[in-house]
């Protein structure tokens, strides 16, 4: 059986801000997420606060560290809209837990940290 929801472009904003702002778990991994793509010029400075963005097309970067003893050895991971749906896919599949804390409004840092290493990372690799 498969089931389809719809996620607001706001509930991914709020995950955004817990997996960027504050969110030791995913410094960890990962040095920075920038935007790409033809709303990098346009986006404004709290880009992932603003729900707008995730409204249609987007690109995003995220830079994970591969080695904390060696400095700007990272691996870029560009993803977009159909990364964020397999990344909830994703989690909801494997992580139901922090899904269900996601849908309940019940969300953390970890249940960010979860989600985006499921978007970028396709797996939660680190945690």
């Amino acid at each position: 059986m498969q089931i389809t929801i719809k996620i607001s472009p706001q509930r991914i904003a709020d995950l955004m801000v817990s997996a960027i702002e504050g969110n030791h778990m995913t410094r960890a991994w990962c040095a920075g997420v920038f935007v790409r793509g033809s709303k990098e010029k346009t986006a404004a400075d709290l880009w992932y606060a603003e729900p707008s963005f995730y409204e249609g097309e987007f690109t995003i970067e995220v830079q994970e560290v591969k080695d904390e003893q060696r400095p700007g050895t990272i691996t870029k991971h560009r993803v977009n809209q159909e990364d964020f749906a397999k990344g909830f896919s994703l989690m909801a599949k494997n992580y139901g837990r922090h899904f269900g804390d996601f849908m309940a409004e019940n969300d953390d840092n970890i249940t960010a940290d979860v989600f985006l290493q499921c978007v970028a990372l396709r797996d939660v690799v680190y945690g």
